[in-house]
């Protein structure tokens, strides 16, 4: 019984991570279409 909540509590673990990397590549997604679309805008200047 404790091998199989021990495995519980890792997988959480990993699935917390996951979201976290998921997380922070998504701000980092927002950002870089962000600087993209500034440097349109200087484009057409």
């Amino acid at each position: 019984i404790t091998k199989l909540v021990k495995n519980q509590m890792a997988s959480r673990a990993q699935i917390t991570k996951l979201t976290k990397m998921k997380r922070i590549i998504h701000v980092i997604e927002a950002s870089v279409l962000k600087i993209d679309d500034s440097l349109m805008l200087f484009r057409d200047f």
